[in-house]
């Protein structure tokens, strides 16, 4: 009877380590752990109660185990884990704030070689070409990448 009730014990933990795997931890260990734990339970089955048994065990282990992940995605019980949202904001979009090249700043913080600089009123992150450039120094904008602008101390 115990024996029995230690069968059904490691396959429905096998099974629920199966759906963890599946539905919030990836990275295949609970997986893995997961059908160790169901081959062990259907291995006991086979090794005490005889061939038939064991059959039956492994044949409806897979069938509840198919139902199981089946049932457990279709419910979007999951979606509680992921992000519901797009996320708008953007870092650093220099088109729509009209900067270009040969405009006039001030730094905000030192750069070395990053930092903060004040363009057109509006503080965005720059980069000198290596320079250490002082805070509250007077810079101009020499180039415009995808990510990030290039500022050298004005002359």
């Amino acid at each position: 009877m115990w024996l029995l009730i230690g069968v059904i014990g490691l396959i429905i933990f096998g099974i629920a380590l199966l759906l963890l795997e599946i539905l919030v931890v990836p990275g295949l260990v609970m997986g893995v752990i997961g059908v160790i734990f169901i081959v062990c339970g259907v291995s006991f089955t086979y090794i005490e109660y005889g061939v038939a048994v064991g059959n039956y065990t492994a044949a409806g282990t897979v069938v509840v185990t198919i139902l199981s992940i089946i049932l457990a995605l279709r419910s979007k019980a999951w979606k509680r884990f992921g992000l519901k949202e797009e996320l708008t904001g953007k870092v650093n979009v220099f088109d729509s704030l009209g900067i270009k090249v040969g405009d006039i700043g001030v730094t905000v913080s030192a750069l070395r070689p990053m930092g903060s600089v004040l363009i057109i009123n509006e503080k965005i992150e720059a980069e000198s070409r290596g320079d250490f450039i002082a805070a509250n120094t007077p810079i101009e904008v020499v180039q415009i990448l995808p990510n990030k602008i290039i500022v050298k101390p004005k002359n």
